[in-house]
């Protein structure tokens, strides 16, 4: 995958990686586009010849831009490469829709779809986590981009039912969370799938990436940035003091020299003939 840019200056808000720690960055001041690249693994979504989905590994070559103001290079990733992350937005968007839209379990989902790299269960937790936190506005869920509220607020003055689908009530299999945080989060995540499927004018694995390079023609905002670092489940808790323990006690044996077990009589670890 190769992505070309022209030259000239641009609006920097649009699609710079967010911590590039550029001053005229942040104020939204154009930047001057360079002609140097730096190479970037990114993860695609494609179909093969039967039709299918499945994930392709490429190198893409990221253009660099040069602020004026402080000489920083930061670079400019197209509207469907999120900052930070390997998967493409398309691989994303298709997941998080099964997981919400279907009745698979996270496992289910992520061994469904094929490819040379399919992301692992705990990854698709994390990308609807970091989603839902987005949606609801928590706190570190937006990742220096714009907020989910601008999108919301663009999205309505252009598509008038977008505004009843942000009040509505949408509802979660109570099997997929274990508490009321989590309850709304995955709840915030089938309400932005639903108001994605209704800008785009289809809910498919390119609906997020088609509101993206929406927002930047509408606005200049460099939306759907999200984290995905979360660890709010039972099974990522550590050392919590409800947490099960052994019942059996284990004591460290002092013997230097530990007498190893034998295997029972019989047993051999060689195949027989």
């Amino acid at each position: 995958m190769r992505r070309c840019f022209g030259k000239g200056a641009f609006n920097s808000r649009a699609s710079l990686v967010p911590d590039d720690g550029c001053r005229a960055a942040s104020l939204g001041e154009p930047l001057v586009l360079s002609s140097s690249t730096v190479p970037r693994g990114v993860i695609l979504l494609e179909r093969d010849a039967c039709g299918e989905l499945h994930t392709v590994e490429r190198k893409a070559d990221i253009a660099l831009a040069r602020c004026p103001r402080c000489g920083t290079r930061p670079r400019v990733l197209p509207y469907d490469v999120l900052p930070y992350k390997q998967y493409s937005l398309a691989v994303i968007t298709e997941l998080v829709i099964t997981y919400v839209t279907w009745g698979w379990g996270l496992r289910g989902v992520v061994w469904d779809l094929l490819g040379e790299r399919t992301p692992t269960h705990a990854t698709l937790h994390g990308w609807t986590e970091g989603l839902g936190a987005h949606v609801l506005g928590l706190p570190r869920a937006e990742a220096d981009g714009a907020p989910f509220s601008r999108f919301v607020f663009e999205a309505q003055a252009r598509v008038a039912p977008v505004a009843q689908v942000v009040q509505a009530q949408f509802w979660v299999d109570e099997r997929r969370y274990r508490s009321e945080a989590r309850r709304e989060r995955l709840a915030g995540v089938a309400m932005l799938m639903a108001v994605a499927g209704m800008v785009a004018g289809e809910l498919d694995a390119n609906a997020l990436a088609r509101c993206r390079s929406l927002a930047l023609l509408w606005s200049s905002s460099c939306v759907l940035v999200f984290f995905s670092q979360f660890s709010c489940t039972a099974i990522e808790h550590h050392g919590g003091a409800n947490r099960p323990r052994s019942r059996h006690t284990h004591t460290q044996s002092r013997d230097p020299c530990p007498t190893r077990t034998r295997s029972p009589p019989g047993a051999s670890s060689k195949s027989r003939p």
